[in-house]
């Protein structure tokens, strides 16, 4: 091949700053490279013309079903395909509020009605046929009851759907595998608490265990002399 056609190799994407969901400063080392995209009047970053976007994924949960919505024709990717809430990370603000405004905007779900709230760790996938690679943040949104879910123009149809129900949907791309991924970041951290309050827990019994010793021998001796 022509050295003068090859195409010169890309430089590897910076790595993520570390993962704080309720942190504006996250989001705002996370943008840093993306200041030299367009931005519109009011601060927020277009994405269209970048290689790369941040994104948030709301998985919505009641009960054993997750609420899957179908994209409409005014949006700009993936018309016709099931997802669920999602939108851009464009402007500074936490990966929490933008869960809870998306979720706002897209269904009229609002906090009060959430029963909890989880956070998988980012990661990044290359849709090829689009040329984009999403940087994807899954959160997880579990609901007090059943809502009335209002869309607005991004889509046409909701469902509710089991979770084993994913992947047979035609949906974008790595939706069944996100929510995947997610549950089981969710399930590391759970396991991680517990095992540091474990580990506490067993600290803390043996940094009593000479006091609890001595009160043994004395309640013995207690004993003795009252014999």
């Amino acid at each position: 091949m022509n050295p003068k056609h090859t195409a010169p190799a890309k430089a590897p994407a910076p790595p993520l700053p570390a993962f704080h969901p309720t942190e504006h400063s996250y989001v705002e080392a996370l943008l840093e490279r993306y200041q030299a995209l367009y931005h519109y009047a009011d601060g927020r970053i277009d994405y269209s013309l970048s290689e790369s976007a941040p994104v948030v994924t709301v998985y919505v949960k009641y009960h054993h079903r997750l609420l899957t919505l179908l994209r409409s024709d005014k949006v700009s990717t993936y018309q016709g395909k099931w997802n669920t809430v999602a939108g851009y990370i464009d402007e500074v603000k936490s990966v929490r509020d933008f869960a809870l405004q998306e979720l706002w905007e897209e269904t009229g779900i609002t906090e009060q009605q959430i029963l909890g709230m989880g956070f998988g760790e980012p990661f990044s996938f290359t849709d090829d046929e689009i040329s984009k690679t999403w940087i994807t943040h899954p959160v997880l949104v579990e609901l007090k009851s059943m809502p009335v879910v209002l869309l607005d123009f991004e889509h046409t149809q909701q469902r509710w759907a089991k979770p084993e129900e994913l992947a047979a949907l035609d949906a974008v791309p790595n939706f069944s595998v996100g929510f995947e991924k997610l549950m089981v970041s969710i399930a590391a951290q759970h396991a991680k608490v517990m095992n540091k309050k474990h580990t506490v827990t067993v600290r803390g019994d043996a940094s009593r265990a000479p006091e609890q010793k001595a009160k043994k021998q004395k309640r013995k001796k207690q004993a003795n002399a009252a014999q």
